[in-house]
């Protein structure tokens, strides 16, 4: 009976596993309050991932908040940056759907996949910064290259990363019935997820030197 409670049993690093992803969770959700740390929240998330896939996670907390610190400044201009982007492309969305104009419908599906190419950027972007150290437009084109070059792998990432944004913006009852979920794991999930893949990825890339 008393080995049902040590640490090397399976089902207590199972348990142990849910508790660091939920608290990881919740506090990524914190930290994104401010809108601006957005960025450093994200790419705090997923230095923890990607120190959990690589089995040399430590204390959440302790991981979370040093990625937090050193990609401050950094994650929120890159959030400043997407922020920006995005809500130009949306309006211009936006615009095109209220104009009737024939060759309109065009340049919508243009802006459609700008926006997709942005999403894309986004996704490896964090997760970059994350894990190597460089300037923010190396990162963005990093991001660009990496994620046209691993097609395959970008497209489930952008999927599994659409999923919260579909839900709310198309079917926000479904979203309200899964808010508990989301609050409490769903984008720890996503990110230990893609981060297996990124892991992958990363490692055709990596320079020791450069890690974090």
């Amino acid at each position: 009976m008393g080995s049902l409670f040590k640490w090397d049993n399976p089902i207590i690093r199972f348990l142990s596993r849910v508790f660091d992803m939920a608290y990881l969770n919740v506090l990524c959700l914190v930290c994104c309050v401010p809108v601006i740390t957005i960025g450093p929240s994200i790419t705090a998330l997923y230095y923890c991932m990607l120190k959990i896939s690589r089995d040399r996670d430590s204390s959440i907390t302790r991981m979370f908040f040093h990625s937090f610190k050193i990609n401050m400044k950094q994650g929120c201009l890159m959030t400043i940056i997407f922020i920006a982007l995005i809500s130009i492309l949306v309006v211009d969305i936006m615009a095109c759907n209220v104009i009737d104009i024939n060759y309109l419908k065009y340049i919508k599906i243009i802006l459609f996949l700008i926006l997709t190419l942005l999403f894309m950027v986004i996704s490896y972007a964090f997760p970059l910064l994350a894990q190597f150290e460089n300037t923010i437009i190396n990162t963005l084109k990093n991001a660009l290259m990496i994620g046209i070059t691993n097609i395959i792998s970008t497209c489930v990432i952008i999927v599994l990363n659409a999923i919260p944004i579909v839900l709310f913006l198309y079917v926000p009852g479904v979203f309200l019935l899964t808010l508990p979920a989301w609050i409490f794991g769903g984008l720890s999930v996503i990110a230990m997820i893609n981060s297996k893949m990124f892991v992958k990825i990363f490692d055709k890339y990596i320079n020791e030197k450069h890690e974090l």
